[in-house]
């Protein structure tokens, strides 16, 4: 896309960064924001709102406010022009494909960081602000475990469950997302600056607000639906009835997305919304291996893919485990003792090659396919 189709389809944007379903349907209408711009005068298209036709009609003729509406384009333009800041659109090819199933992807997302970590596989880790310590370390563990196989984790930057599924992929040195629910250039909270400058190092901030949006109430719910859109599946650790992570689970069931969750002590008001999606059917997960194996086939085919993309082979360490493994299962602590590696080492590379497909873990133990 062009420089110009750019600058068209930020002001448009910025007119109409309160309507973001009325901007969608004026794009899919004309085809373009140029298109738009250009019959401005008599614009039409079924399904937009009169009255946003008539505001937009104000806003472009009235040369004030189209001036001040200029001025935020040249900024946004600004921005982008940072190496490590990107604009992806909806229909264009870097656009995620998760994210575009859902029934209202944003037409554009702010991202700041590396883009490529857009591409990964991923998952959600959502939950409590204000969790039990043993919901924060459950947290990191699973995100730390997802993180160790390739997988990005996802979440929302917030206290709590958010920040500690963040720390855990990057303390494996693993890919992060955090969609924010504010503009890209505002960290909320403050606190988070520093975790939000680690993520951009090898990970994403993404949002679908203008540049220099704060931090409204009626942001954050917006913001849930592209946590669970951007991923595979959502993992709720810890989180009371009535939550934003109960209202995320369900964004992600209507996206068609797999849902699991953590259990947690009957007696903790934290893991009251856990039991009760777990009691409405949604995955128990006790460790990250389980969700990764109910992800199975989904995981399989895009790491596979992903494997032929950039035609990664098997390393030295996994042929030598696939060498000790046979039909008769093996348990983790043999397989440590015989190949002298740590636990946490041999069990990240047993979950990638159970998703590669090369073995099964059954009877406590992994054996080949």
């Amino acid at each position: 896309m062009d420089t110009k189709e750019i600058a068209d389809l930020l002001l448009l944007f910025r007119a109409l960064e309160d309507k973001p379903v009325q901007l969608a349907i004026l794009l899919r209408f004309f085809g373009s924001a140029g298109a738009a711009l250009s019959s401005i005068s008599d614009l039409a298209a079924p399904g937009v709102n009169k009255k946003i036709i008539r505001r937009l009609q104000q806003q472009i003729s009235s040369r004030r406010i189209r001036d001040d509406l200029q001025r935020k384009v040249d900024a946004d333009l600004g921005w982008l022009q940072d190496k490590d800041n990107h604009l992806l659109i909806l229909d264009t090819p870097d656009y995620p494909d998760l994210l575009a199933e859902i029934c209202d992807p944003p037409v554009l997302v702010f991202c700041r960081g590396d883009l490529e970590a857009i591409r990964a596989l991923k998952i959600a880790i959502v939950g409590s602000r204000n969790p039990t310590p043993a919901g924060t370390r459950h947290a990191e563990e699973f995100a730390r475990v997802f993180a160790s196989v390739g997988i990005a984790v996802t979440s929302g930057l917030a206290l709590g469950i958010d920040s500690a599924g963040h720390r855990g992929a990057l303390a494996a040195d693993g890919i992060t997302i955090a969609v924010l629910g504010t503009g890209c250039d505002v960290i909320y909270p403050m606190r988070h600056g520093h975790l939000a400058r680690r993520i951009c190092e090898k990970g994403l901030l993404v949002s679908e607000f203008p540049l220099g949006t704060r931090a409204y109430p009626v942001n954050f719910p917006r913001r849930n639906r592209i946590v669970t859109g951007l991923s595979l599946g959502t993992l709720v650790v810890e989180a009371q009835e009535k939550s934003g992570s109960l209202i995320s689970a369900r964004l992600a069931m209507e996206q068609g997305r797999e849902v699991f969750a953590v259990p947690g002590s009957i007696s903790s008001k934290q893991s009251r919304g856990c039991h009760q999606l777990i009691r409405e059917g949604v995955v128990l997960s006790e460790n990250a291996e389980q969700v990764l194996q109910e992800l199975g086939a989904i995981a399989r085919f895009q790491l596979t893919a992903q494997e032929q993309r950039t035609g990664n082979s098997l390393s030295q360490a996994k042929k030598r485990i696939l060498n000790h493994l046979g039909a008769e299962p093996i348990v983790v602590d043999r397989l440590c003792r015989t190949l002298g590696v740590e636990v946490s080492v041999l069990l990240a590379q047993l979950v990638e090659l159970e998703i590669d497909g090369y073995i099964v873990s059954e009877a406590g133990g992994y054996s080949l396919v």
